[in-house]
């Protein structure tokens, strides 16, 4: 197994690497493969560098996309769900909607929008 979360992480960075080559490293693609770094950090329990990934990922989506973009939205609710594990103590996969389907935006939708209180 971990020789294959190896090969998944240099295939990410060989994928990272042609996208800032091709399309700039601010690109919402640079955004989305870090994403997916940070996702299989977080799958093997790594949590720290899990939600230094997620960081970088919302910040490069954000300045890709706008604030406002349903793709930062996942990737904020990808992190968010990373920082719950991380106080729970565990890690694994996203209890909720899968975010990469884009199931974190309406779920945020479902629970009450923009009116966390």
């Amino acid at each position: 197994r971990q020789g294959k979360v190896e090969d998944a992480l240099a295939m990410y960075k060989r994928a990272r690497r042609i996208y800032r080559k091709t399309l700039g490293p601010e690109s919402a693609e640079v955004g989305m493969v870090m994403l997916n770094v940070a996702i299989v950090f977080k799958e093997q329990g790594q949590l720290e560098e899990a939600m230094e990934k997620y960081a970088e990922a919302v910040a490069i989506k954000r300045r890709a996309l706008g604030d406002e973009h349903a793709g930062v939205a996942d990737a904020l609710y990808a992190f968010a769900m990373c920082k719950e594990d991380a106080v729970q103590g565990g890690c694994g996969r996203p209890r909720r909607n899968d975010c990469a389907s884009g199931g974190g935006a309406e779920h945020l939708q479902q629970e009450g929008g923009d009116g966390w209180q």
